[in-house]
């Protein structure tokens, strides 16, 4: 028995019609036949009804069609690997190939190397007018003038201080300055029942979340942390505590984060994983993939911030091999995924030593700017 997968977008390219399976990553140019196939199997159906459906002389095209849709996995037969995973994309993530596309489709991307990256930025600045990174008020009715921010008050000069700084030394970090940036991130002050009736609490934490969802689980990835023996740690926010997920063959840090050598000494990572399903119980609509996204932000802010206010060397970014981040934080695929990362650790009085051209590599790089 054999169906269409429930993960497929078509597309065109300049010449043909692209069958995509954004879940599998796969893809092939599409015929009028493989059209009319999977129009055909919307539900469990058996072979035999497609070859009884057209002449006979249409059965070997019909054949090898059947095989190239097979293989593509935009056909999946029942009770293989490929039908479980295409039934549990279909039954788990509610926001459907509108937000499918994108969540899977930017799984396992392959970032440029320094030289390459610096090569493209001196390309694109010699051919491509920059930019402008701000707007001001010309050409509006007024401009009313703001009284000037005190710069010197608890908030704003903790703000003013963080600035994302890529030198690491090779101290320990201190366990209640790793205890203080997670609770300031993730930790739980409260809770609340969101009616009277409802048997659910949602979590009261010191950074905003869309319906009080609370889709975020932190992983700590220590590798100098005094207390801790080096491996992946989950944080448990409810209980202020850290589980141990792993410990044996650790990969180095460049090699979770895409190859980016300069954060090689941080002292602990702390990689944001988003468990989607959270927020999809609540909202039906995919804008709420949106949501999680933002909710990443505010609590990597929350991190930084209070590194700042240690003075620890801290720096986010959201390059990241996916492999590597699975692997260590054993994270579903399907409906979990990882976001953000913030490296953590003593500061050196000199930045990592690096490629000269990581300037131009971090300008053109999924990386947060200073």
């Amino acid at each position: 028995m054999i169906r269409r997968a429930r993960s497929i977008i078509l597309r065109y390219s300049t010449t043909a019609l692209i069958a995509e399976n954004f879940v599998a990553k796969t893809a092939i140019e599409l015929s009028e036949l493989g059209r009319w196939v999977l129009a055909s199997c919307d539900g469990w159906s058996h072979p035999y009804a497609l070859y009884s459906a057209v002449p006979a002389s249409v059965h070997p095209a019909l054949e090898r069609e059947i095989a190239s849709l097979t293989a593509a996995s935009l056909l999946v037969c029942q009770h293989s690997p490929a039908a479980a995973q295409d039934q549990e994309y279909e039954e788990r993530f509610a926001w459907g190939a509108i937000a499918g596309y994108y969540h899977f489709s930017i799984r396992g991307t392959e970032y440029m190397d320094p030289a390459q990256s610096a090569a493209r930025l001196v390309e694109k600045s010699a051919t491509t007018e920059a930019v402008p990174l701000h707007q001001d008020n010309q050409g509006y009715a007024a401009t009313i003038a703001l009284p000037r921010p005190e710069l010197e008050s608890d908030a704003l000069s903790l703000m003013c201080r963080r600035r994302s700084y890529r030198g690491f030394s090779d101290e320990a970090l201190r366990l209640d300055h790793l205890s203080e940036c997670l609770f300031a991130g993730l930790g739980i002050t409260g809770f609340v029942k969101p009616f009277a009736e409802s048997e659910e609490q949602l979590p009261f934490k010191l950074t905003p979340s869309g319906g009080g969802r609370n889709p975020y689980e932190a992983f700590v990835y220590a590798r100098r942390v005094d207390g801790l023996a080096p491996g992946v740690y989950h944080y448990s926010a409810r209980e202020h505590s850290l589980g141990l997920v792993g410990e044996q063959d650790l990969p180095s840090v460049a090699e979770v984060l895409a190859g980016q050598r300069w954060f090689e000494h941080t002292a602990a990572l702390v990689l944001l994983v988003a468990n989607f399903e959270r927020t999809m119980w609540k909202y039906p609509h995919p804008t709420g993939y949106r949501v999680v996204l933002l909710e990443a932000g505010h609590i990597a802010q929350n991190i930084l911030l209070a590194a700042t206010a240690r003075g620890l060397a801290c720096t986010p970014t959201c390059a990241i091999d996916d492999r590597q981040a699975v692997r260590l934080t054993k994270c579903a695929q399907l409906t979990q995924s990882h976001v953000y990362t913030i490296a953590l650790g003593n500061r050196s009085t000199i930045p990592t030593v690096m490629d000269p051209l990581h300037i131009a590599h971090n300008s053109s790089s999924p990386v947060a700017p200073g």
